[in-house]
This record gives structure tokens, sequence and C-alpha cells, in this order.
């Protein structure tokens, strides 16, 4: 649905959509941003987008970014991994990079 070149937030793929909140997120210029399983429902192509952005703001922002997933994101480049491990009693964390 079009009006005057302007496109609905909600007829946007989720992969535009998800873009769009980072992105409307980076303006106001946070200390932190969070991101929990932000590639879940998107396929591999928006994955592939949405990561490249994510390593863009990385690069050129003082912004810490968390990124939750229960995947190893193809081309996520973190500067550290803290992944839980499984145990008898629960979850522990250890650091991978």
């Amino acid at each position: 649905e079009m009006d005057n070149g302007k496109q609905k937030f909600r007829n946007l793929s989720v992969g535009q959509q998800r873009m769009i909140m980072v992105a409307r997120a980076m303006v106001k210029h946070p200390p932190l941003l969070i991101l929990d399983e932000p590639t879940i429902e998107l396929d591999d192509e928006n994955s592939i987008r949405f990561v490249k952005m994510i390593n863009a703001i990385k690069s050129e922002n003082n912004t810490a970014i968390i990124y939750v997933s229960h995947r190893d994101e193809e081309g996520l480049n973190p500067d550290n991994i803290f992944e839980l491990v499984p145990t008898h009693s629960g979850y522990t964390g250890q650091v991978k990079k």
C-alpha cells in the first residue's frame, strides 16, 4: 500500500521492519543496544543483510551491542562470545572468544 511514496510499516517485510527498528534506536546514539534473537523468522538473505548492518553499527559507533542468539550468525564479528553451557544444576557461562 503506497501513500505519497511512503509505505506503511506494517506492510514491510519482517526483515525491513527489524532494520528500521534498529535504525530508529540508533538515531539517539544509545550507549547500549540489546538485540534479542533479531534474526528469528528471517530468511538467510535477510539474516545476512541484518548482520552486515550490525557490523557497520559496531564499526562506526561507540554503542555497545549485546546480541543474543541461539545460533552462530554467519558474518557476525563480535569482540567476545559469552556462551551459556548446560550443567547438572542449570547453566554456567563461559567466554569463548
